[in-house]
C-alpha cells in the first residue's frame, strides 16, 4: 500500500496539485479508497464523498468543492501536457478540465494495471 500511496504522491504532484492544498489529501484518499472498493468510483455523491469526510470529520460538499478546487489548481498550472498524458488526451485545454469523477476513476485504473 506504501507503494501505491508514493506513485499517488507523485502523480498528484506532477499535475500540479501539492500538498498544501486540501483537495490533494482528499483526492490521494479517494483514490486508496477507490482502488480498495471499485464500486466507490461509480457513487462519489452518496459513496465515496461521504467516506472521505468521515475520515476527515468533514461534510460531503467541503471534500466536493475541495476535490474540484485542486483539479482547477492542476489545469490553471500549465500542467496540461502531464495531465494529458495521465487523462489519455482527455483535457485539451484550461477550458477541458477533467470532472473529479473522471481523475480518480482514471488514476485509479492505472494502478490497478501497474498492479498486475
Amino acid at each position: 500500500m506504501e507503494k501505491l500511496t508514493i506513485k499517488i504522491n507523485n502523480w498528484l504532484i506532477l499535475m500540479g496539485i501539492t500538498p498544501n492544498l486540501e483537495g490533494y489529501k482528499y483526492l490521494k484518499d479517494g483514490i486508496i479508497l477507490c482502488f480498495q472498493n471499485n464500486s466507490l468510483i461509480n457513487n462519489l455523491t452518496k459513496g465515496l464523498y461521504p467516506t472521505i469526510a468521515k475520515l476527515h470529520q468533514k461534510n460531503s460538499a467541503t471534500i466536493e468543492r475541495n476535490i474540484r478546487h485542486a483539479i482547477k489548481v492542476s489545469v490553471e498550472s500549465g500542467k496540461i501536457l502531464f495531465l494529458n498524458k495521465i487523462m489519455g488526451d482527455l483535457v485539451i485545454s484550461s477550458s477541458d478540465k477533467p470532472t473529479a469523477s473522471q481523475l480518480i476513476a482514471i488514476l485509479t485504473e492505472r494502478l490497478y494495471m501497474q498492479c498486475i
